[in-house]
């Protein structure tokens, strides 16, 4: 339903006593109004309807303690615009803001489920929903695995349901450290006929201590490319990290390039 009038101005014939008495000990109560029985008039995208608030004159002065001394109420019409409901899936985008105690970092990636939602609105709110946020959560000096519950962030002005209501939102956090491996350098399955040099390079990098002793040689792969070997003018090319462990972050790789020459 679109937004409506959300008060009612009323006039009132009545001691002076008993609008001061009730200013000053009763609290304004909300009007509830039954739209069940409204006649549903169709429009372009959805229903319209309205009541007329003179209708309304008895059950706001029983409300009010003001029996028959309510005269007047404006406006003098209420209106209702009812949109169509639909439905879309959207995906999730989180809202973390993530910031680590020294040597600490996130193990892997964060998980959440769901990762996607079905909302539920009118079609001018969902044609341009394109995906939903969550609420904000903030971590300052983290040490230590997480896993919590986020709803979603609603704009004041847009209505609409998200199903389900919460995400679920898991990451691992640990200590890290530095690691340095020595690995040969290879050309891939170029054929070319190449002699390097240094043919081996040094990988430092970062990985959580509990994985530290574990690391070895052969989970890694240093390459070159030596397709477009007229490019490089200086007889240098560069090295790059094709493959190693997902859990390592690589902070250097001593020496980036590395000379060459044709074997004939």
């Amino acid at each position: 339903m679109n937004d409506v009038d959300t008060s009612l101005a009323l006039t009132i014939r009545a001691q002076g006593f008993h609008l001061l008495k009730y200013k000053l000990f009763k609290s304004a109560k909300p009007l509830i109004i039954d739209l069940s029985k409204l006649k549903l008039m169709k429009q372009n995208r959805g229903h319209r309807a309205y009541i007329v608030t003179s209708t309304l004159v008895q059950r706001l002065s029983n409300q009010l303690d003001f029996k028959n001394t309510v005269i007047d109420i404006s406006p003098d019409t209420l209106f209702f615009v009812f949109d169509n409901m639909v439905h879309k899936k959207v995906p999730v985008k989180l809202n973390l803001s993530l910031n680590f105690e020294k040597q600490y970092l996130l193990y892997d990636s964060i998980r959440y489920f769901p990762d996607s939602v079905i909302v539920s609105g009118s079609p001018q709110i969902l044609d341009t929903l394109r995906y939903i946020t969550t609420s904000k959560k903030e971590f300052e000096k983290l040490n230590e695995s997480q896993s919590f519950y986020l709803g979603f962030f609603k704009s004041k002005n847009l209505k609409y349901t998200v199903q389900p209501e919460m995400v679920k939102v898991n990451f691992e956090v640990e200590k890290f450290t530095d690691g340095t491996i020595e690995i040969p350098v290879n050309m891939g399955n170029s054929g070319a006929n190449l002699k390097l040099f240094p043919d081996k390079v040094n990988v430092t990098y970062l990985v959580a201590m509990k994985d530290y002793k574990s690391i070895t040689p052969d989970m890694f792969t240093a390459t070159v490319n030596v397709v477009k070997l007229q490019e490089h003018k200086d007889n240098k090319l560069k090295v790059e990290i094709s493959k190693y462990p997902s859990y390592l972050r690589i902070t250097r790789v001593d020496p980036e390039k590395v000379e060459y020459i044709i074997v004939k």
